[in-house]
């Protein structure tokens, strides 16, 4: 399964940082469709949160992250498709 379509995910006030890890950001989804998780985390290195020098680029980089995170849940969900299926090689 995947998050519902348009699908709104509000970023909250707690978030932390660490050295090694950089700052991770918790967003939070109330109506993520049947069976999806409510909470969300994504993670910037130092000097990537330091490259966004304005809220735009702070904003289009955890848009991006975020996108690539719920297609990393499609791409789960195609992979546990086929896991079980036998591939012929010609």
């Amino acid at each position: 399964m995947a998050i519902r379509s348009n699908a709104v995910l509000t970023l909250q006030r707690d978030y932390t940082y660490d050295d090694h890890n950089g700052i991770t950001f918790h967003f939070v989804c109330l109506d993520p469709g049947p069976g999806e998780a409510n909470d969300y985390y994504i993670s910037l290195t130092s000097a990537e949160f330091d490259a966004a020098v304005s809220n735009v680029l702070f904003r289009n980089e955890l848009q991006s992250r975020l996108e690539r995170l719920l297609r990393g849940n499609d791409i789960l969900a195609k992979i546990d498709a086929v896991r079980a299926v036998a591939f012929t090689v010609a």
